[in-house]
């Protein structure tokens, strides 16, 4: 029995600063493979940030083109009247506004859902100020003359949405820079 107790004594002398040994070389390893997940994790997060940044202002660039696009007096500029009744033209540059909006639809994705809102009710605006024109009257007849009716009625506007709508791309552009 002396000898069992004596082998046991002499196997733990050897296995106990073995797994000490083991043990304290595990967690220093996974203290320094930790630190160093964590240090990866930032540089990844750094430069994706840097990628971010750049798309988000990509696409604040492109609603400020929308923006443009959108404008009347551009819109009457890129859209001749041509032999266009007045409905037809009036159709024509609602069928422009919608389609620069289905061009730029994705850019809501990296922009602020108050930011999108502005966006969406300054083309609203836009659209409802050109059905408004009437195309019924007898001097609106040709898309000359709705052209012409439009320009009048631009005139006369109190509160034009796209120079706010601009406004509010810079400001939040700006917030990234």
């Amino acid at each position: 029995m002396a000898e069992w107790v004596s082998f046991l004594l002499e196997i733990l002398k050897i296995t106990i600063p073995a797994v000490a040994v083991l043990l304290t070389a595990w967690i220093v390893l996974k203290t320094y493979l930790d630190k160093r997940l964590q240090m990866m994790a930032l540089e990844q997060r750094g430069e994706n940030k840097k990628e971010t940044i750049s798309i988000r202002l990509n696409a604040y660039e492109r609603l400020i083109l929308f923006l443009e696009r959108i404008d009347i007096l551009q819109m009457l500029m890129r859209t001749p009247a041509g032999q266009m009744t007045a409905q037809e033209y009036r159709g024509a540059l609602l069928v422009t506004i919608q389609r620069e909006y289905e061009h730029n639809i994705s850019q809501q994705l990296y922009v602020s859902n108050q930011l999108w809102q502005i966006i969406n009710i300054a083309r609203m605006e836009i659209s409802n100020r050109i059905s408004e024109i009437p195309t019924t009257e007898q001097n609106i007849s040709s898309g000359r003359d709705f052209a012409d009716a439009l320009v009048g009625a631009m005139e006369k506007w109190e509160n034009n949405p796209l120079p706010k709508a601009k406004e509010a791309v810079r400001t939040e552009a700006g917030i990234l820079l």
